[in-house]
């Protein structure tokens, strides 16, 4: 999936309370004027009409403190996540918080955790080789 730029309906986003409360009252004042938000939120689809804010958690809730109807948003991939995530410096979850072990893990999905931890050259090997690698 590309990144894509979407007005999400406020209501659908979730997000956490990380803002000082007077940076979150500023930029709702300013975003009252404008009725909107000028710097989107980063999200990524949780599920149908289910969003989870991934970066730019303070201008989520500005645009909740103004009551918008709207928040423009830039919607990513779960494997960009991990990306964004590396590059504000925070930890990331590459694993289903469900899964147990790697061994229920499909080559893709291996493949696909290899990728997203930066590996270099984890396409041509074999599954034995993929589970040795992330272990």
């Amino acid at each position: 999936m590309e990144p894509h730029l979407k007005k999400i309906p406020t209501h659908l986003i979730k997000g956490t309370s990380k803002g000082k409360p007077a940076q979150v009252k500023a930029l709702s004042e300013i975003m009252q004027k404008t009725g909107k938000n000028l710097h989107p939120v980063i999200i990524i689809e949780v599920k149908e009409n289910e969003y989870q804010v991934i970066a730019h958690d303070l201008i989520w809730q500005a645009a909740k403190a103004a009551k918008l109807d709207f928040t423009w948003c830039l919607i990513i991939s779960s494997s960009e996540k991990n990306q964004i995530l590396m590059e504000l410096g925070e930890k990331t979850s590459i694993i289903d918080p469900g899964i147990t072990d790697l061994d229920s893990l499909s080559v893709a999905q291996l493949k696909e955790l290899a990728k997203s931890q930066g590996i270099k050259g984890y396409s041509k090997l074999k599954r034995a080789e993929l589970l040795q690698l992330l272990s």
